[in-house]
């Protein structure tokens, strides 16, 4: 799947403001970029089918991994072969087991380089 002018799609979840933007302008050009503040506002944006999935893990309305999680359940259940990366600012101790239990995501901790997507 594509999106405008057959760029790939990605959908972008971050809380932070400063970093969804910073995201926003690393990746477009190479990507068509949509961006989502919360777990909420991800979900809605499910339904376009995104070639690749950034998510934060620790996101509204809760602050906690589940909403992370649970956006990556539900691309998995729609998507079992898509392109998810996760991040997360803090270290998630024993949930790194449930993490790589959902299988092809790739961890990606935060601060990250545009050059971790080369």
């Amino acid at each position: 799947m594509t999106g405008a002018g057959d760029l790939p799609r990605i959908l972008i979840v971050e809380d932070d403001p400063f970093l969804l933007d910073q995201l926003r302008f690393a990746l477009s050009g190479r990507f068509a970029v949509t961006g989502a503040r919360d777990a909420t506002e991800g979900r809605a944006h499910l339904a376009a089918d995104s070639d690749v999935y950034l998510f934060d893990l620790r996101l509204p309305p809760s602050r906690t991994v589940d909403e992370g999680f649970g956006l990556l359940r539900e691309v998995r259940k729609r998507d079992p072969d898509a392109t998810v990366v996760v991040m997360s600012g803090r270290r998630t101790g024993g949930r790194r087991s449930r993490r790589s239990s959902l299988a092809r995501s790739i961890s990606s901790g935060s601060p990250w380089t545009p050059r971790s997507f080369s």
